[in-house]
This record gives structure tokens, sequence and C-alpha cells, in this order.
């Protein structure tokens, strides 16, 4: 329990499948109305409305990881340390501290980019018509500086339920605001002009998240007192910038790789004799509407990868190396439980589901190849959080970086080339997300020492979605060949392919019962 004055805050329990359930359901309602939010929105502007707005997301990506990637870190560890010395001044300082310095950076990147918005919309985004939408998406860019920071200090505290109800509302808001603004302007206006107010409704959101962050901050944050010496401004800066600066550097770099890549991907379609148009319209359908359906399983996978690596920190620092593998094989085990039945469904149902959810068939012949990565790059993101969890964020961003460069290299040479095109961006995923994969898992498994189990992480999912894409599969047939509606035939396809999925891993005794009791007994602890 914390007490400042009169009032309160029950620090949540540091379980690994508690925290993963609460973040899990958090993830899994942002990420499905985020699911729903861009279908709409790809109905409304098309192919090429899409294709524009994701022209400007990667250098916004590239800018919040230069203003905002390692503050959260950085005042999560100095609020927990300072929390368990009962230095709630210093607490107070700390997070003070931490919002002028992300409002100070964020501002001085808004004004150069707001200064260079004509050369970069010319000279690195290569469209004129991109200028807009980043004039009204820069504000973000100091409004989520600020979230970060807010967002730190409730995880320092380990208190997830504020930050998880703010990225809710975030989603709510930022859908309301751009819909309606759609709906009012999509036949009236320019393409640049709807991209822009879906970059406006994006700000509605952050705003709305900042909003109740700071609410919630202000009820049941530290109220300093002269109980205790606290350091001076200068010294909570440097401590500040002496974690900060060192995981931004490494964001950074992944992230401008990734920038990279995806500038280029329309580009070398041109290259390849493609239309501009049709290539921005199929850059749009592949980064708008197959990887945000590809990467619906990561609502567990991003849940599981922020609860693991405070609890991996834990036995790290007792020398617990029992808990250490346990929670290593039972991570693991989630992500394969996870990711198997996810590539079974888009297998068995990637085509039908690409032509009712988007009208678009070529999200259908896309989503069948890119899911077959889906298990290594599932494996890659919840290795890297166990990399992390050990202390070894530095290998983990050297390896991300690696496969940043592969993706790019594959993009490069292969996108261009007749008879590839879009397909080389394909085969780059999967090669980066298998090479990541590898590399993390021959760091993290060695270092506790942990064998890889390839019987329970592997072949038992492996065997029960090959039966579920079977069973999936027959029955979509079966019904189509009742002449029942699609979106009926998807559900009642579904149904039967994910029982088979979950009765086969019981009969394989897959699931340990161990993992079950551990859900019972971990769900009678609270938060906030």
């Amino acid at each position: 329990m914390f007490i400042w004055g009169n009032r309160h805050l029950k620090a949540e329990s540091g379980s690994l499948l508690y925290g993963t359930v609460v973040m899990t359901v958090a993830n899994f309602i942002v990420r499905v109305s985020g699911f729903v939010y861009r279908i709409l929105v790809s109905r409304l502007i098309g192919p090429q409305g899409m294709g524009l707005i994701q022209l400007v997301y990667p250098l916004f990506f590239t800018a919040i990881a230069l203003t905002s990637s390692g503050l959260p870190v950085a005042v999560s560890r100095l609020v927990a340390e300072k929390n368990a010395r009962g230095d709630v001044s210093g607490v107070h300082r700390t997070v003070s501290t931490a919002l002028r310095l992300s409002a100070a950076v964020s501002l001085t990147v808004s004004v150069i980019l707001l200064l260079a918005i004509n050369p970069v919309s010319v000279h690195i985004i290569k469209d004129i018509r991109a200028r807009g939408a980043m004039i009204a998406l820069l504000p973000s860019l100091i409004i989520i500086s600020l979230v970060v920071v807010l967002k730190g200090y409730f995880y320092g505290i380990k208190s997830v339920r504020p930050p998880a109800l703010a990225e809710i509302l975030e989603q709510f808001v930022r859908m309301g605001v751009s819909l309606a603004l759609l709906y009012w302007a999509a036949p009236r206006f320019s393409l640049a002009v709807t991209a822009a107010l879906v970059m406006l409704g994006t700000v509605m959101g952050d705003l709305a998240s900042l909003a109740y962050l700071h609410y919630t901050y202000g009820i049941f944050g530290p109220r300093p007192g002269k109980d205790t010496a606290m350091p001076g401004k200068s010294r909570v800066l440097r401590d500040l910038v002496a974690i900060a600066l060192p995981i931004t550097g490494t964001r950074l770099v992944s992230s401008v790789l990734q920038s990279a890549n995806s500038v280029i991907i329309p580009q070398r379609l041109v290259a390849g004799g493609m239309p501009v148009e049709e290539a921005i319209g199929l850059f749009g359908i592949l980064t708008g509407m197959v990887m945000p359906l590809l990467f619906m399983p990561f609502v567990v996978t991003n849940a599981l990868q922020v609860n693991m690596i405070p609890n991996l920190s834990e036995n790290v620092a007792t020398d617990n190396l029992r808990g250490l593998q346990d929670k290593t094989d039972k991570a693991l085990m989630i992500t394969t439980f996870t990711a198997f039945p996810s590539v079974a469904v888009l297998i068995s149902l990637g085509r039908p589901l690409g032509d009712l959810l988007y009208g678009q068939p070529m999200v259908g012949e896309l989503i069948v190849p890119v899911s077959l990565g889906l298990v290594a790059y599932a494996l890659q993101h919840t290795s890297s959080g166990i990399l992390n969890g050990l202390g070894k964020q530095n290998r983990a961003a050297v390896h991300f970086i690696i496969g940043s460069l592969i993706q790019l290299i594959c993009s490069y040479f292969l996108i261009a080339m007749p008879g590839i095109g879009i397909y080389g961006y394909i085969a780059g995923f999967f090669a980066s997300s298998i090479v990541v994969c590898l590399l993390n898992l021959s760091t993290a498994l060695p270092a506790i020492r942990l064998p890889f189990n390839t019987v329970d992480w592997l072949l038992k999912p492996g065997f029960s979605a090959f039966l579920m894409t079977s069973v999936t599969s027959a029955a979509y047939k079966f019904c189509l060949a009742k002449g029942l509606p699609s979106y009926l035939c998807l559900t009642a396809s579904f149904v039967p392919g994910i029982a088979s999925y979950i009765l086969s891993i019981f009969a394989l005794k897959g699931f340990p019962p161990t993992l079950l009791a551990r859900f019972r007994s971990a769900g009678s602890r609270r938060g906030i």
C-alpha cells in the first residue's frame, strides 16, 4: 500500500499471469476497436488514402522514438527506486522534471519538423499531399511525450490499470472524432484534406489520454512533504538522461531503419514498373489492412512482454534461476499457443476475411503468405522481452537492428524485380523474423540454462494448428455449399476450428495444469 496524505494507491500484483490477463483485455479492446476503425476508414478513403496516411506514420514514429522512447523506462526505474525508499518528494521531483524535459525536447523536434515540412514532404516522403497530415499530427508529438512520462510513473508503482484505461479512452475518442469528420468530409474534399482530418482525430485521442492520466495522477499521485531529503533538479535530470539516452539511441536507429523500409516500398514498386497511384494503393493495402490483421494475436504477447520484464528482473535480483526458467518456459509456451491458431485462421480463412472486411481481394492474396512468418515474429517479440528482463536490452536492440537491415535489403532489391513485387517485402519479413528470433533465443536460453523445448513450444501447438486448419477449411466449404452468407460461413467454420485446437492441445497434454492453477489463484489480485 502506498500512502500519501489522505490518498492511497494499492500496488497491483506482480504475477506474470494476472498482469498479462489484465493488459490483454485492454489490448484486445484497443486492437479490435482499432481494427474496426481501419476497416471503416479504408472504406471511406480507399487504398490510396490509406497509403497516404501510412506514408506519414513512419516519420512520425521516428520522431516519437527520439522524444519518448527512453523516458518511460527511466521514469519507471527512478520512481520505483524512490518509492521503495519512501522518498515521496523524490517521486514527485522525478515526474515533474521528466515532464519538463519531455516537453522541451518534443517541442523542439516539432518546431524543426514544422520548419522543414516542405523538403520533408518532397524529398523524404515524396508526396506533397502528405504535408497537411504531417502538420495536423505534430501536436501529438508533444502530447504523447507527456503521456509516456505519466505512464512510466504508474508502471513504476506497478499499477497498469491507469495506462490501460488511458489507451482505451484514446482509441475511442480517436475513432469517434476521425469517423465523424470523415463521414462529413470524405465526399467533399481531396485525399490530402481527409488524411489530415484522420490525423486530427489522432490528436484528439492523445489529448483525451493525457487529460485522464493527468487527472488520475492528480488524485493518486505523490504529495511532497518535508519528510525526505531530495536531490536538486540537475541531479534528477542527470539520472533521467543517463538511463534514457542509451535506450533512445538504440530505438531511434531501429525506427530510422523501419521508416526507411516503409518509404522505399512504394518507390521500389514504381521502379519495378508499377504506376505511382497503384503503388501507393498496394502499399496502403499491405500496411493499413494486411499487417493490422496479422498483428491481432499480439494483444497477448504485448501484455506478456510488459509484465514479463519486471517479473524476470525480480528473479535476476534474487538469483532465482528456477523462477527464471519457469517464467521463460511459460512465456514462450503462451506465445506459440497463441500464434499457431492465428496462423491456422489466416491460412484457412484469410481470403474470405479480406473480401468481407475490406472488400479488397488483394488483402486475402497477401495475408496467407505473410501469416507463415507469424510464429517466428511472435517468438521474436516475446524473446526480446525476455532479454530485456534479463538485463540484456542492448543485445535485443542489436538483434532487432539486424532484422530491420535484413528487411530493408530484401525490400530494396526484391520488390523492384519483375515477378516478385510486393512479395519481396513478405520474404524480408519472414527472413528477418526467423533470424531475430534465433538470435534472441540463442542468447536468452543459455543464460538461464533452459533447453529449447521443441515438443511443447512447437510440435504440440503446431500439430493442433494443422488440425484446426483442416477442420476450419472443411467447415467453411461445407457452409458455402449450403448457400450461407459469407459472414455466417466464417463464424460457423471458426467455432469448430478453435474447438478442435483446444481439444487437441488438451489431448496432447500440451497445456500444463500448473498454468491453469496459477491463473485461478492470480485472479483475486486487485489494483486501483
